[in-house]
């Protein structure tokens, strides 16, 4: 085990978590995803989804760039600029 997992797995609220994105619960970690159970977050921008369901967010922590702007740019560079052009 790392010394990231230790600490995080020590951290109120923490359910699951990758190297990347980290899934809590929302109300344990004072985190307002609009009133969902889990916040996913992403450690490296530091954007962060909720969700309803644990299952419903480790599908999400798989997919960060599906919520997390910065990984979204990353993956498929900058949809905005290419919508308008």
């Amino acid at each position: 085990m790392t010394r990231r997992q230790q600490a995080t797995e020590n951290t109120l609220g923490y359910v699951t978590g990758t190297r990347r994105v980290t899934v809590y619960l929302a109300d344990e970690q004072g985190i307002d995803v609009g009133g969902c159970k889990y916040a996913i977050v992403c450690d490296e921008h530091g954007d962060l989804w909720g969700a309803n369901t644990r299952a419903d967010a480790e599908d999400l922590m798989r997919h960060p760039d599906e919520w997390c702007l910065p990984c979204e740019t990353a993956k498929y560079g900058d949809r905005s600029r290419q919508a308008t052009a």
